[in-house]
């Protein structure tokens, strides 16, 4: 839910409301990991992704990664997170090794790295915006 540092979760045959995951910040995607476990992505500078028990619903842990983390994907026990740079610049992705929850390894990438992709050949493809500028109102420059 935009704004509310929540996610809602609802059934999918009906859109009814059996959950709520609290005390996130800025939240932008989910993943899940396993039938016990997903990761959040939380769009701020602090780039951080918590770590969601699925059993109760709650974050059991955070794991630090780059500026404004977006999307993520799982692969194999891997989890790739664009982190995006939200009103700056990042220009890397973090590999999370979700068996430990912890951050293995970060690759640099082009400018702002939002979406990524595995083909058909298992080649992760990363599309970045670029350097992105504000003044001081947030206008682009």
């Amino acid at each position: 839910m935009n704004a509310s540092n929540k996610v809602e979760i609802v059934s999918s045959s009906d859109f009814v409301s059996i959950g709520v995951i609290n005390n996130l910040v800025s939240p932008r995607y989910f993943l899940g990991i396993d039938s016990i476990k997903g990761y959040v992505s939380q769009w701020s500078a602090t780039g951080k992704i918590a770590v969601i028990d699925l059993n109760n619903n709650q974050i059991s842990k955070t794991i630090t990664v780059g500026n404004s983390p977006e999307q993520m994907l799982l692969v194999n026990t891997k989890v790739y997170v664009a982190n995006s740079g939200g009103y700056g610049t990042d220009s890397t992705i973090s590999i999370i090794n979700s068996n430990y929850d912890e951050v293995a390894k970060t690759i640099t990438t082009g400018d702002n790295p939002k979406m990524m992709v595995i083909d058909k050949n298992n080649k992760l493809w990363v599309l970045c915006v670029g350097a992105i500028t504000y003044d001081e109102s947030f206008n682009i420059t």
